[in-house]
């Protein structure tokens, strides 16, 4: 009898929970929360630490206009997962790199084809120079665009590619995106990676060595 009364205590106490659950979120807000989960890349972890606490009252605050997130370290993921900016867009080859605490000073913009600008580049030279470079990939460019005032005075006015993501995008292939000032505001576009004349304002970034 202890055992039954037990369980019934647990499966009241659960119910309780579920009722209390879906008076303040349905399932389909529970199944869009989950998926906001996955789409910003947290983990099970992350989430049960969510839940602990009081921390869930500090992002209502945030939600509230009442607080504000203060970044302490801009740390980029270049490994973990690949930058993909639409659906429509296929990522064909991807350059993993680590966790990269961004730093303008160890990255450096090289023009194509080691330099010699404005000249025809044969396709796969540049193919080659690309993977002998090593160069950042996209989620670097995804990360400056969502903060924007990290992008250096320096790379104004020029298109800066960032090669270590390449994709299929709108039916063409070795696809690179790359970060540009679009009527003063920072954007991306994209190039395909083909023989023709590169001007000296088209660079890729890489890491100092």
């Amino acid at each position: 009898m202890i055992f039954n009364s037990a369980t019934r205590s647990l499966e009241h106490v659960a119910n309780e929970r579920r009722h209390v659950m879906s008076a303040i979120m349905t399932s389909r807000q529970a199944a869009e929360l989950d998926y906001a989960f996955e789409r910003n890349r947290w983990t099970s972890e992350d989430v049960k630490k969510l839940s602990q606490g009081n921390i869930l009252i500090q992002v209502l605050s945030v939600i509230k206009g009442y607080a504000e997130v203060r970044i302490l370290k801009h740390v980029i993921d270049c490994k973990n997962y690949c930058y993909t900016p639409h659906d429509g867009c296929r990522v064909q080859k991807f350059r993993k790199g680590g966790l990269f605490q961004w730093d303008p000073k160890k990255v450096e913009l090289q023009v194509f084809s080691n330099g010699k600008s404005d000249r025809y580049i044969a396709r796969n030279e540049i193919q080659e120079e690309i993977e002998s470079k090593p160069v950042l990939n996209a989620n670097v460019l995804a990360y400056l665009l969502l903060y924007p005032k990290l992008i250096p005075d320096e790379w104004r006015g020029k298109n800066v590619h960032f090669p270590g993501t390449i994709y299929y995008i709108n039916g063409l292939s070795d696809v690179m995106l790359y970060l540009c000032e679009v009527k003063g505001r920072w954007a991306w576009l994209y190039t395909e990676i083909k023989s023709c004349f590169w001007s000296e304002e088209s660079v890729y970034a890489v890491m100092k060595k």
